[in-house]
């Protein structure tokens, strides 16, 4: 696979808001490119809805966005928690700097346990037929927020029953 960037033109006209330059020395196709697609995918919501010190962070998937989204999180100053289906990425996210790892389907009465206790969840799963929604609603702080980066893939369907909240 070809990885060079290829320049297309030498100039563009555009609103200055909506330009981030890359510094020099900082490759383009390896490491800014993923940092200005996930990292704004991740950082915006945490952006917009003022989370920072003092406040808890779910997030959900840890896969290129979510590892993202613990870093900026952390990062923020908030206290992290971490959702995957399984203990395979527990070192990995708790190296990044999360307070806490859970595993959905490993670790029985999760949803319990953290009962109201997260102002934000990030859903940055890729797959979100495995996401237990109805459990994030009940671990969710009045006024808490469940916002999905992810889409769902064709066919899935992604079922919240109102009895959860």
């Amino acid at each position: 696979m070809d990885t060079t960037l290829k320049v297309v033109a030498d100039y563009i006209r555009v609103n200055e808001h909506l330009v981030i330059p890359i510094p020099d020395g900082l490759p383009p196709s390896h490491v800014a490119a993923p940092l200005l697609c996930a990292g704004i995918t991740a950082y915006s919501p945490l952006l917009r809805n003022c989370y920072g010190p003092g406040k808890k962070i779910g997030v959900v998937g840890i896969g290129t966005i979510g590892h993202i989204g613990v870093l900026l999180s952390k990062a923020m100053g908030a206290e992290v928690y971490t959702f995957s289906r399984y203990n395979t990425k527990k070192e990995d996210v708790l190296g990044l700097g999360a307070d806490y790892f859970i595993a959905t389907i490993e670790d029985e009465h999760w949803e319990s346990k953290f009962a109201d206790t997260l102002d934000l969840v990030l859903v940055c799963s890729s797959s979100l037929t495995d996401v237990p929604i109805d459990k994030f609603a009940t671990i969710m702080t009045v006024d808490g927020k469940i916002i999905s980066v992810a889409v769902p893939g064709r066919g899935e369907k992604l079922e919240l029953n109102p009895f959860g909240l």
